[in-house]
Parts: C-alpha cells; sequence; structure tokens
C-alpha cells in the first residue's frame, strides 16, 4: 500500500513537472534548425548574463590567451571583447548548433538582432531595391556611357559586353553612337 502511495506521489509530481513546464510560447528561435543537427545548445541570454557578467569570462586566463591569436579576424577579436558591438541581442534566447553535411560540418549561431540593427537592415534592404529599380530602367546606351568608358581596359570590356548583347541591343548602342557622332537618331 505505501509502495502505491509513493509511486502515484512520483507519477504525479512528473506528470506536474511535465505540465508546467510545457507553457504555450511564442518563441520562435530554433525553427530554422536543420535535421542534421549534432548538437544543440540553447541559451537564456538575459539569465546567463546575470549570472555570468560578460567582464568575468573575459578576465579568464583562457580566454586572455584566446584573444592574442593572431588568426583572429579583427572582427571576431572585437566580438570577443564586446559582443554588444556585433548587434546581436544578447540579452534574449540564441542558439549555438553544429551540424554535418557533405562537406563534413558546420558550428551555426542563431539569435535576435537589436531593433536599431532590423532598421539598419531594413534601410539597406530599401536601398537596394532602389538601386535594383534604376539599374532596370538603365538603357544599354546608360550602361556604355555609365560603366564601360570608365574602364581601363575599354576594349577587352567592349569585347566582352559585346558577346552578350541580343540584337535589338545592339541596334540600341549603334543608335545611340549614331546620335552622338551624328546629331541624330538613325530611324
Amino acid at each position: 500500500m505505501k509502495q502505491n502511495r509513493f509511486l502515484s506521489l512520483v507519477v504525479l509530481a512528473f506528470l506536474s513537472i511535465i505540465f508546467f513546464s510545457c507553457k504555450k510560447s511564442n518563441n520562435t528561435i530554433g525553427l530554422t534548425i536543420p535535421k542534421n543537427v549534432v548538437f544543440a545548445f540553447l541559451a537564456d541570454g538575459k539569465s546567463l548574463n546575470e549570472k555570468l557578467p560578460w567582464d568575468s569570462i573575459k578576465n579568464n586566463a583562457a580566454f586572455k590567451e584566446l584573444i592574442k591569436d593572431s588568426s583572429l579576424s579583427a572582427v571576431t577579436k572585437s566580438a570577443f571583447e564586446n559582443p554588444e558591438n556585433t548587434g546581436i541581442d544578447i540579452n534574449n534566447h540564441f542558439i549555438l548548433f553544429y551540424a554535418t553535411d557533405s562537406t563534413n560540418g558546420y558550428v551555426a549561431f542563431e539569435g535576435y538582432l537589436k531593433d536599431e540593427e532590423i532598421e539598419k537592415a531594413k534601410k539597406e534592404l530599401l536601398s537596394a531595391q532602389n538601386q535594383l529599380e534604376l539599374t532596370r530602367d538603365l538603357s544599354v546606351s546608360d550602361y556604355f556611357a555609365g560603366y564601360l568608358v570608365k574602364t581601363s581596359n575599354r576594349r577587352e570590356a567592349f569585347q566582352q559586353v559585346a558577346r552578350k548583347l541580343t540584337p535589338e541591343e545592339v541596334a540600341e548602342l549603334m543608335n545611340a553612337y549614331a546620335n552622338a557622332a551624328f546629331g541624330e537618331a538613325i530611324r
């Protein structure tokens, strides 16, 4: 009887833990982790930063030795010195994982960007879209005047472009040349 009561309490405790730990969340981090992941590490950045401040990590001897490594890029060293400079919100959830593929494998980091970094990325995207729209409106003669004339080896550049032009583009280019040379376009 005592054994059944103990077993019932253990089962009840186990079910309670599962029920209360499985709360509904709108956290979407980790949805892009591929199926071929060997290892994944999820961390709550805010909690981690409270328990282990970055300054204490930077004062670690192994970390100081790592920073001295001459093979590290300047960007990597800057990120190690102050992770806040990366634009990643280190006070939010992040995932580090290792996956295997046809090239043996790779390590990836997934996290949230800070709001100002998202705005910066939106502005860059809008600028790129505007540039694309402008480029679409360029004619062959615009391209010729804007790019090809400025190249150092014009002959090679002209030959390279000539191989790629359609008959309609050749006609447009010849028309622009005639207009520049003779003052009027040939119809």
